[in-house]
């Protein structure tokens, strides 16, 4: 485990990516190992791919790498995006229904990148299905798993008393977790915890998570298990550890530096700071047993959440928001005013190009 290992969870974007990788790096962390991810998402809510690389090791881990030993792949495109990145040796976890699909009738497939992967194709004369690629995959040392998804969720869906599988197809998520482990034989006490912590005090839906991985776990230890040569044995670890995003650090440093208001207006890729401030607006702390509490006020634009900071902060209250490029471009006249009047507010700008909103959500310092 020197060299780390990496696994990356791909689909399209709110089909769970997220909840798979925060699962799946809690359950790491448990195990006594360090984890570093990057997360990937594209400019709309909902349908366009998304991905999270993970990268475990029992070393410290400062950043990322772009090799991949695991991919686990909610849909076609998913593969199709990364076969590259997957080192020899790595695994590619693929739905067994995707296996017909005609890669450049992807429709969510830029053209400029079908174009280039058309010319990949005929270089390496690999056919145009899912299928002709996994075949080319294996020959270049890469370990395929075909999983049947829907199978194991009518086998979910059973146990449940669940007549409508459309209600539990977002649930494909929790299976390639399972079979991820259960190649890596992983611990899965260690999973069922990470599962437990992520959702709280949601027992219906706890339940529901723990019996699909309990089913894909014991499904890829008996068809594939051996296979896979890399394994995660559990490492003990006497030290106390925290799993927690860029956004969750700030609005912690917020909270117990004494803010008491955050506005905001939902933009990505700062929401997730001031959503994290709102599930736990009264945080308990070390200090003497003080709770710290924070007014969140979601605004109705971005020039809103700037002139309530500054009145907040004009009254006395330690006060912030938080955007990102496009918002903070909305925010410049409020910013000014604040910085002509010497009013005390803090701004928590998660870079990302500006002005316009149509630029991808990806992180960068275009605006720079």
């Amino acid at each position: 485990m020197d060299k780390g290992f990496n696994w990356m969870a791909g689909g399209p974007q709110g089909s769970g990516v997220d909840t798979a990788a925060n699962i799946f790096g809690r359950a790491c962390g448990y195990g006594g190992f360090y984890v570093y991810g990057r997360r990937e998402y594209h400019s709309n809510i909902k349908g366009l791919h998304s991905y999270f690389h993970l990268r475990i090791s029992s070393n410290e881990v400062s950043a990322n790498v772009n090799d991949v030993d695991m991919l686990a792949a909610f849909d076609a495109e998913t593969v199709v995006r990364h076969i590259t990145e997957i080192v020899p040796n790595g695994g590619i976890i693929v739905d067994q229904n995707q296996l017909e699909t005609k890669i450049l009738e992807i429709p969510t497939l830029p053209m400029e990148f079908k174009s280039i992967f058309k010319e990949f194709l005929k270089e390496n004369s690999i056919g145009d299905r899912l299928a002709d690629l996994l075949e080319y995959a294996g020959k270049k040392g890469i370990h395929v798993f075909t999983v049947p998804y829907l199978e194991l969720l009518k086998d979910v869906a059973d146990k449940l008393g669940i007549e409508k599988l459309s209600k539990i197809t977002r649930m494909i998520n929790v299976l390639t977790i399972g079979v991820s482990f259960g190649l890596l034989e992983y611990d899965i006490s260690l999973v069922e915890k990470a599962i437990k912590d992520f959702f709280g005090e949601k027992p219906k839906i706890i339940e529901m998570n723990l019996l699909a991985l309990e089913i894909a776990y014991d499904y890829a230890k008996n068809n594939f298990s051996k296979d896979f040569g890399c394994r995660l044995p559990k490492i003990s670890v006497n030290e106390e550890r925290i799993f927690i995003s860029g956004n969750q650090a700030v609005a912690i440093g917020k909270v117990l530096g004494g803010c008491r208001v955050q506005t905001y207006y939902p933009i990505t890729p700062a929401a997730d700071e001031s959503e994290y401030i709102e599930a736990h607006e009264i945080l308990s702390t070390k200090v003497s047993g003080m709770e710290a509490g924070v007014v969140v006020l979601q605004t109705e634009d971005e020039i809103a959440a700037i002139n309530m900071a500054s009145g907040a902060a004009l009254t006395g209250a330690r006060a912030s928001t938080s955007t990102s490029g496009p918002g903070f471009s909305l925010m410049v006249e409020g910013l000014s005013w604040a910085g002509h009047n010497e009013v005390p507010v803090v701004i928590t700008y998660y870079q990302r190009g500006a002005p316009s909103t149509g630029l991808p959500t990806r992180h960068g310092q275009d605006d720079l």
